[in-house]
């Protein structure tokens, strides 16, 4: 409770079924940082509606 954001370092696929809605409200900043491009596409563009700055390595959105 009281982060800045989120770093995903690990590559575990679980982090696409995680209830972001719930990890929003322990994040101050909704920064989001996925060093190992394990979200999925779907998933991201409804956490950047949601608020979240998203970024990750060499990730372009169409």
């Amino acid at each position: 409770e009281g982060v800045d954001g989120v770093i995903i370092a690990v590559e575990y696929k679980e982090w696409n079924r995680e209830n972001w809605k719930e990890i929003s409200k322990l994040v101050r900043n909704k920064a989001l940082f996925d060093g190992r491009n394990i979200l999925e596409e779907e998933l991201i563009r409804e956490l950047i509606k949601d608020g979240w700055h998203y970024e990750g390595v060499g990730v372009k959105l169409k």
